[in-house]
């Protein structure tokens, strides 16, 4: 096997960092996504219990923050 230049070597490196960056933001957005979704479920069942708005403003913006995590996840 013939020795890699320092460009093709580099470019090797830059290669693997930036799979390492794609699959690890990933699967930090599939987090997010799967724990603002137990967050949503939760205080939907709060507000049921208490009748509290905020928790009822606090599971929209979970909710949110799971499409958000569920589009970036999907287009990845």
């Amino acid at each position: 096997m013939p020795p890699m230049s320092q460009e093709t070597r580099d470019d090797s490196v830059k290669f693997i960092v930036r799979q390492f960056l794609h699959e690890g933001l990933s699967l930090v957005w599939l987090l997010v996504t799967i724990v603002g979704f137990i967050l949503t479920v939760f205080a939907i069942y709060s507000w049921t219990l208490k009748h509290n708005p905020r928790l009822l403003v606090i599971a929209a913006l979970m909710a949110t923050v799971s499409a958000m995590g569920l589009y970036v996840v999907r287009r990845t």
